[in-house]
């Protein structure tokens, strides 16, 4: 595809329209900043951001009010791609007066992307607040070599949320949030499935939250969901050499919501951290880490379960591993973890060994 400078344009949308249209290259050049509001994407749309994008506009939460989203949130916005060396993200920041901590001017989520084949390579998320970094759905997706950083210190501000779909892929990704990091984790307004998902030689951690999780819920808080059920499984997630952080835990798996099912998930080579051992008293444990087995409805009924759960994950300063099956609840199957523990808590394959993981957070 030619190559176009996003400058000829009136503005980024105009250049994102055409690029679209025509089967162009909209190009940020190395040393150029574009101010913008919310950009709306449609199909074949190709980004190449060697500069910077601030978004100018306040986000709202939802897909609604993403900074890169579907033109229409309901029609699959399909074979778009998103690669540079530079990055997008917020403006400016501030201090919150509570916790003194920096917050950014309201992104919403960064990317919100409901189509197939998208891909994002290279490009970075710098400074965001209000959303996730990605929150997409569809099938073969791709993200290899992105990172994100400078996130709001705070829950509401996650990483890489695989919404739904088949074959997605995260290689080799580098991602330090608010909120949970790495999370397939079906919508309860979508009710998708999601099955053989691959996150490879990907590294990161929260500041208040998870590092690897899969979810099915809808609702807030770690509680039993009443209601209509959700329908949706999460089948064949596979993390590969992953490291992380998580500061409230590292690895969660739980469905309160869904008839479906969790079903084979399989860690290989990983390692995670965690701040504190979880308070909760429900759920198979690992290591203090919540495996949560089934979700039960008022009517007392098992409408969902996790198996199949299986691979080698190494922990730090825990003490020896426990499994339980706690009662009023279905049993924890197909269990086959090695737990390997280190004695130095904050090693990552990114950080010096005299670092601590919120340092990721600065660099």
């Amino acid at each position: 595809m030619p190559d176009v400078d996003v400058r000829t344009y009136a503005d980024l949308q105009a250049a994102c329209d055409a690029s679209s249209l025509n089967g162009t290259t909209v190009v940020v050049p190395t040393g150029v900043v574009i101010d913008s509001p919310q950009i709306f994407c449609d199909s074949r749309l190709t980004l190449r951001v060697d500069g910077r994008i601030n978004r100018t506009d306040a986000g709202n939460t939802g897909a609604g009010g993403a900074m890169f989203r579907n033109r229409n949130t309901s029609l699959k916005t399909n074979d778009c791609h998103f690669f540079g060396k530079g990055s997008v993200g917020a403006k400016t920041s501030y201090t919150d007066p509570v916790t003194g901590h920096t917050r950014y001017d309201q992104t919403g989520i960064v990317f919100s992307n409901y189509g197939d084949r998208n891909v994002w390579t290279d490009i970075g998320i710098d400074k965001w607040d209000g959303g996730q970094a990605w929150a997409i759905r569809g099938d073969d997706l791709v993200i290899r070599r992105t990172s994100a950083r400078g996130c709001a210190e705070a829950t509401g501000n996650g990483g890489m949320r695989l919404i739904g779909g088949a074959r997605f892929r995260a290689y080799s990704c580098d991602v330090w949030s608010g909120d949970d990091v790495y999370q397939p984790v079906p919508s309860p307004s979508t009710d998708h499935t999601i099955t053989d998902a691959k996150f490879i030689n990907c590294v990161g951690g929260s500041t208040d939250a998870r590092f690897m999780v899969v979810g099915i819920q809808a609702g807030s808080g770690e509680t039993l969901q009443p209601g209509t059920p959700m329908t949706c499984s999460v089948e064949d997630v596979e993390w590969r050499n992953c490291h992380g952080h998580g500061s409230i835990m590292g690895v969660v798996l739980q469905n309160f919501s869904s008839t479906g099912r969790i079903h084979n998930m399989r860690f290989t080579g990983c390692s995670v951290q965690s701040s504190r051992q979880y308070a909760g008293t429900n759920g198979a444990r690992v290591l203090g880490q919540e495996f949560y087995t089934t979700a039960l409805h008022p009517d007392g009924s098992v409408t969902g379960g996790v198996d199949g759960i299986h691979g080698d994950i190494t922990w730090w300063n825990r003490q020896a591993a426990t499994l339980m099956n706690p009662g009023g609840r279905g049993p924890v199957t197909g269990v086959d973890v090695a737990l390997t523990e280190r004695a130095d808590p904050y090693w990552f394959p990114n950080l010096a060994p005299t670092q601590t993981p919120r340092a990721a957070f600065a660099a």
